[in-house]
């Protein structure tokens, strides 16, 4: 029964916004009409409304809390209002972090159910990474078309000025973008454009040497991915929209924000202009907040201890996992903090009767890293920028997507263990071994001095990226009023300028298409123009008559 009623409500939504047509959207764009006092008499000048922007990501919490960083930095100016289409399960966590200030559209699916489920744990720890992939996408499937809907639904509604698509929901992100007449920008925590420097970090930590192969890796995966599955599905959702289809992932038509600093993974030189490194998304603590009593004694206690703590990821004997932890920290005379995450049962045990061994469940770790010796994780975008941060060595055991790859940065940097271990062949001896590793004098000043650069206002990157999402909003033209349709395309052949009327010869005065309305025109007659969510970035070529209406940076 309640599976029926989730449905329901599911289906619901999705109907929502299925009867306005994108030209109604402009009617809430004017600004406020002056108004009277009614004391005084003066009239008050009219007031702009707020920007709006609809965030759209799905995956798990970290990948969910650095859009909810930059909401909260987007509002503190008063000039943005935020939603976020994603998991309905991450309601709570919405609200706790933005005191409901970003309004939820709630999607389907539970990543951290899928992660922990038997069958996904047993692919894990006893299969290999076509197998987690394999599950991962089928759970997906389940759920990804009602999703496209209902994100479509949530911009129907919410009618917002600038939509962010997080990498996994790009196509969507574009299909709804283009629907609207809306600008679209990707947000991704990895090096995602294709590049002869990194290979598809997803797939491969280190690239290949030969750049070429780089590229080669990202254009299989996506081809294979689109034809498989994105393909199909997406088309399916644009045909919906009343939209062309789209034959692959197109990179390229729209400005991408990777959130991460260039300190831990340079910006490639072969990237285009509209590829920014913003420097990482991060929630930070207010002036009042303070760590939970018991840290804060425990803290105090002695030295600073090392921390460990795989968050959302699944383990496969969390008994086992915690026992290895205390067992190595008592070997080598260390105190430690274990943060359960999701793990809900054999951590109390393990722990229990030592007293150099801390059990927490959630702790911020903007407030914790920085009194820790080491941080101990998976290797997660979020808790990896957080552990930099804070200045002090990070070892990561990585479970699966880009961790390997951010473990291997960090080696690379010389702020972690030379060696990477995967999670599932941490052993104690292993544990152990990395945290003597790290215990180097060079491998300390090294973290301490990027954690001094990471900290520093240059690397606060939910202000980079909100002061550019404020600068591309003011230069980006909004959809075409109700009163000013959109051009139509008309592919015509001519034989002179529809411009000029001068006539086209065969090597003088060439013809050339209006990328906005398909007229023939010659090249004094049109100018170069970047069209908005046009499938590539690069300036197009656009009539004298189009530029006002054409959706342009």
């Amino acid at each position: 029964m309640q599976e029926d009623e989730k449905h329901a409500a599911a289906a619901s939504r999705e109907e929502k916004g299925k009867s306005r047509a994108p030209a109604e959207l402009d009617e809430e764009e004017a600004e406020e009409p002056p108004r009277e006092d009614k004391e005084t008499g003066a009239t008050t000048n009219a007031t702009k409304r707020k920007k709006k922007l609809l965030m759209i990501t799905t995956g798990t919490r970290g990948d969910v809390q650095p859009f909810l960083a930059l909401a909260l930095e987007l509002q503190k100016e008063d000039k943005w209002d935020v939603a976020i289409a994603t998991h309905g399960c991450f309601a709570s966590f919405v609200e706790e972090h933005t005191a409901g200030t970003v309004r939820l559209y709630p999607l389907e699916g539970d990543p951290g159910a899928i992660l922990h489920s038997d069958q996904f744990v047993k692919a894990a720890y006893e299969g290999g990474m076509m197998d987690m992939a394999n599950i991962l996408l089928e759970e997906t499937k389940k759920v990804a078309e009602i999703n496209y809907r209902l994100s479509w639904a949530a911009a129907d509604d919410y009618r917002p000025d600038l939509i962010l698509a997080s990498a996994v929901s790009i196509s969507e992100g574009l299909a709804i973008a283009q629907k609207l007449r809306r600008p679209l920008v990707i947000g991704a925590s990895i090096p995602l454009y294709p590049s002869r420097e990194y290979a598809l970090v997803t797939v491969r930590a280190k690239p290949f040497s030969v750049g070429v192969f780089n590229l080669m890796l990202h254009w299989l995966v996506f081809k294979t991915g689109w034809a498989l599955t994105g393909g199909p599905m997406i088309n399916k959702f644009r045909k919906e929209l009343e939209l062309p289809p789209q034959k692959s992932y197109h990179m390229d038509a729209a400005p991408m924000l990777c959130f991460y600093s260039e300190e831990v993974a340079p910006r490639a030189h072969d990237w285009p202009e509209f590829v920014r490194v913003t420097g990482y998304w991060t929630i930070r603590p207010s002036s009042d907040q303070q760590l939970p009593e018991e840290v804060e004694d425990f803290l105090s206690a002695g030295a600073p201890p090392v921390y460990m703590g795989f968050g959302s990821m699944p383990l496969k004997d969390a008994r086992a996992t915690a026992t290895q932890f205390v067992a190595a920290l008592e070997r080598l005379g260390m105190r430690g903090i274990l943060c359960s995450g999701w793990s809900k049962e054999g951590f109390h045990e393990a722990t229990q009767g030592h007293p150099h061994v801390l059990l927490v469940k959630d702790v911020p770790h903007e407030l914790l890293f920085p009194r820790c010796s080491i941080a101990i994780h998976h290797g997660g975008a979020g808790t990896t920028a957080a552990s930099l941060r804070a200045g002090i060595p990070t070892i990561i055991f990585p479970f699966f997507g880009d961790q390997p790859f951010w473990a291997h940065r960090l080696a690379e940097l010389g702020v972690g263990p030379p060696e990477v271990v995967p999670l599932k062949e941490m052993t104690q001896e292993s544990l152990e071994a990395q945290i003597v590793a790290t215990a180097s004098d060079d491998i300390k000043h090294k973290a301490a001095r990027l954690g001094e650069v990471l900290r520093s206002e240059e690397e606060d990157g939910v202000r980079v990226a909100a002061k550019w999402l404020d600068m591309y909003s003011r230069e980006t033209r909004t959809a075409p009023s109700s009163d000013q349709p959109e051009p139509h395309m008309r592919w015509v052949p001519d034989e002179e300028c529809q411009g000029c009327a001068k006539a086209f010869g065969l090597l003088l005065n060439r013809r050339h298409h209006c990328r906005v309305c398909g007229g023939i025109f010659c090249a004094s007659c049109l100018t170069q123009q970047r069209l908005l969510n046009y499938p590539f970035n690069q300036p197009q070529l656009v009539c004298g008559p189009c530029t006002p209406h054409q959706l342009a940076v």
